[in-house]
Order: C-alpha cells, then structure tokens, then sequence
C-alpha cells in the first residue's frame, strides 16, 4: 500500500491530499504532518513505504536537506508561492542534484478553484509516469542525451511571445513518451524580458512532444498549437543583447527590428536542425 507523505503547516490543504489520494490509484494512504522536525523523526521509517512525497516549500527545508541525503526512493513534489519561489527553487535545485524526481507545483488558495485536484494531482500523476519511461527508442535515447549534453546549464535567447534572456538547465526527457523539457531562468537584461503586469515569473518549465528539434545551438519546441525557439550560439546572444539596450522604450518587447535581426542571425543553425524523435 503506497504512502503519501504530506508536510503542510495549513490544516485544510493537509486535508485536501486526503480527499483526493483515491485519484493517485488503488490502496494509497495519506500520512501528514504540520511540523518538520516531527515529519523528520518518523521520515526514515516511512520511506520504504512512500510512493509520493508533498511538501510545503517554506517549511521544508530540513526535510529537502534530509532526502538529498539519501538514496531517491519516490518523486517529490515543492508547493510554492510568489513570496516562496526562490526558497522552493533552492530546494528543487538540492533534491534534484540528489537525483530526486522532483517538480515545482505553483500553489494558489481559492475556493472557486481546488488546487489539490487541478493543479497538484495531475503534476503528481506526471512524475509517476515518468519514472517509468523504458527509453526503448536508441535513437531517441541518444538524442535527447546530446541535447542535453549540449545545453545544460547555458545561457541562451529564449523567444515566445516575447524575447527573453535565460539559463536554461534541468533538462530531462520522457523517451517513451516522446517528451522533452527544462526549466528557464531570466537573466535580466536591458531591453529584453516581458512586460510588468504580464504575469510573466522569472523562472518556468518548457517542454515540447515529437516535433521537438536541435542543432549545435538551437532547440525548437511546439505543443500544438503553440511554437518557441531557443538560441544559445554566444555570438547570436551577443548581438541580440547589445542590439536590445539600444531600443527606444516604445520598442521595447515588442520590437519587430529585434526579431528580424534574431530570425537572421539563427537562419543558418535552424536550417541544420534535427528531429529529437526521428520517425
């Protein structure tokens, strides 16, 4: 009988994981606590039993401190809010250096809206199908390892509705599935980025299905009909930044000079790309 393990100092959200442990599969129990350190006495002896661990970000840190520690035994997922994000981003990069299947779930409190069942659930039911990717497809397999041998941790223009500066890292793939994805982190900088008001966070995950395609510096993705591209060739970069700063401010984030210039300098690289899953 698989365990979730839930730490959460909000009595009605610990609640709300009980109401809808059904929804994980057959047999699943609920164990929860409010306080970290007496989630820690008792943590090593529920870990064998524990298919899912939740965790309120703003407590969790001798909890996230604790499981990197140890050997992965389930995913985990990170509960954060505007004020929590760079708390939770900090715990999320620890447990994922450990080799955790760890994910970020944006956490909102309202009544017209259950976050436990359409928010957390499905992101849970998401790491559960991930660790079960076979990787089958070898070529498949080995492209998606050269992507991310190639891109981790660089920076890079992202471009989607607006042309934004990043670090892209995190990068991992569903080969079964044909999914790949990262996570970007806006590097701040004159002239680029979006809008204020635009809802835009500084740092979010990015992914795309079979139509996903890279070259040596470029990585394009879709999911349906929605299309983004990302361009880490250094002289691109710097082109694209020095041509930004000097953008009158009516220009700024929507500036079609800035695009054009971006199409022709990644021309020739997106000519070269490559279907990350072939056939």
């Amino acid at each position: 009988m698989p365990l979730l393990l839930v730490l959460d100092d909000d009595r009605e959200r610990a609640a709300g994981f009980a109401a809808i442990a059904a929804q994980l599969g057959s047999g699943w129990s609920v164990k929860t606590w409010a306080d970290p350190a007496a989630m820690l006495d008792e943590l090593d002896a529920c870990l064998p039993g524990a298919g899912l661990i939740a965790l309120e970000a703003s407590i969790a840190r001798p909890l996230a401190a604790r499981l990197a520690a140890r050997k992965p035994a389930c995913p985990v997922t990170l509960h954060w809010k505007t004020s929590t994000h760079d708390a939770a981003w900090a715990l999320f990069k620890a447990l994922w250096a450990a080799r955790w299947d760890v994910e970020l779930v944006y956490r909102f409190r309202a009544h017209w809206e259950p976050w436990h069942e359409r928010v957390w659930l499905p992101e849970a039911h998401r790491l559960q199908q991930w660790r079960g990717d076979t990787a089958a497809n070898r070529a498949h397999a080995a492209n998606c390892a050269q992507l991310k041998q190639q891109f981790e941790g660089r920076e890079a223009i992202y471009v989607d509705k607006f042309v934004r500066r990043v670090r892209v890292s995190h990068i991992r793939a569903h080969v079964d599935a044909r999914q790949v994805e990262g996570r970007a982190e806006e590097i701040l900088t004159p002239g680029l980025g979006a809008p204020p008001g635009a809802g835009q966070h500084s740092r979010w995950r990015f992914s795309g299905g079979a139509a996903s395609r890279f070259s040596r510096d470029s990585w394009s993705l879709s999911v349906q009909h929605v299309s983004w591209e990302v361009y880490f060739a250094p002289a691109a970069i710097a082109e694209v930044v020095r041509l930004a700063a000097t953008l009158p401010p009516d220009e700024v984030y929507q500036s079609r000079r800035l695009q054009e210039r971006l199409l022709k300098l990644a021309a020739e690289t997106l000519g070269s790309e490559k279907p990350v899953f072939p056939g």
